[in-house]
């Protein structure tokens, strides 16, 4: 069945989106990254702290102020 699928132009386009990532014209792709595994351990100073700051509200979790002059 998936092979008589991919014989057609919809199971063609189908494949391509999901092995791909085709998109068609006027389409927009956009990619969502799991936040597990993104790095939020970030260097200090601007714009890091900013970033950081941000990431901890999201997450729920009390933001760090860095030490002034710091």
């Amino acid at each position: 069945a998936e092979v008589q699928r991919l014989k057609t132009d919809d199971g063609i386009r189908e494949a391509a989106r999901e092995e791909l990532g085709y998109v068609e014209a006027g389409e927009q792709r956009s990619t969502i990254v799991d936040t597990d595994i993104v790095p939020t351990a970030l260097p200090v100073g601007w714009p890091y702290d900013l970033v950081s700051g941000i990431v901890a509200l999201k997450s729920g979790q009390p933001a760090e102020v860095p030490a002034a002059g710091g």
